[in-house]
């Protein structure tokens, strides 16, 4: 069990904090990101899917928060984060995201260019400085 262990504990909150990171990264640590997960990939295809379910996790998160249901949240340990990226985009981004999020696991499945497939993953995440919430 992950609660038991405190190594696997501190491995998923790095990959959290990543995945925290990304949101108000530029592109150039996006595509960078990408290329790390999709080199893993070839070596590890279950941890990169396991860090893209995490992903859907995160944004299930920021979803649930947009909408004013906190008590549901997973990542509670990220809750000041996951709010303040809640209150950045609208419902439409981040729904955005989790569709992307969740078509790329789907696409890894098909055997795609999995470089190809993360790099457009994170071209689909917005970048809340050029698109305030209205």
């Amino acid at each position: 069990m992950i609660e038991n262990n405190p190594e696997l504990l501190s491995m998923r909150s790095q990959r959290l904090e990543a995945i925290s990171s990304m949101t108000d990264a530029d592109l150039e640590h996006r595509f960078s990101y990408a290329a790390q997960l999709s080199g893993q990939y070839f070596s590890e295809r279950d941890c990169v899917r396991e860090i893209l379910h995490l992903w859907l996790c995160w944004w299930r998160d920021i979803l649930l928060l947009g909408q004013g249901a906190k008590e549901y949240i997973q990542n509670v340990e990220f809750l000041e984060t996951l709010s303040q990226q809640a209150e950045k985009l609208t419902l439409t981004q981040q729904m955005h995201v989790v569709r992307s999020v969740s078509r790329t696991l789907d696409v890894l499945e098909q055997n795609v260019n999995p470089r190809l497939a993360l790099e457009v993953m994170m071209l689909a995440l917005p970048e809340s400085e050029r698109y305030p919430k209205h």
